[in-house]
């Protein structure tokens, strides 16, 4: 990837704060997005959960379904 990127990790989606988190970035994206900063949402919902996710809400960047917890303990993330 080129740029810096932005892995950022949520407990579940489409709940209010983890919403109002995703809405924020997705409201800032273009900026964000025009300065080379890439997007990735992480957390344990299922692959169908995170599109449902993304589709309501409009969310332009890639969420990742998580729900071995493999990528949060790469982080150092609790699951």
């Amino acid at each position: 990837a080129k740029g810096l990127t932005l892995v950022y990790f949520y407990p579940k989606a489409d709940t209010p704060g983890c919403t109002k988190q995703a809405c924020s970035l997705r409201d800032s994206f273009a900026g964000l997005s025009g300065k080379g900063l890439t997007i990735l949402g992480v957390s344990g919902d299922s692959p169908e959960g995170q599109k449902k996710f993304k589709e309501k809400y409009q969310i332009p960047f890639t969420l990742i379904s998580d729900s071995e917890g493999k990528v949060s303990a790469g982080f150092g993330v609790p699951a």
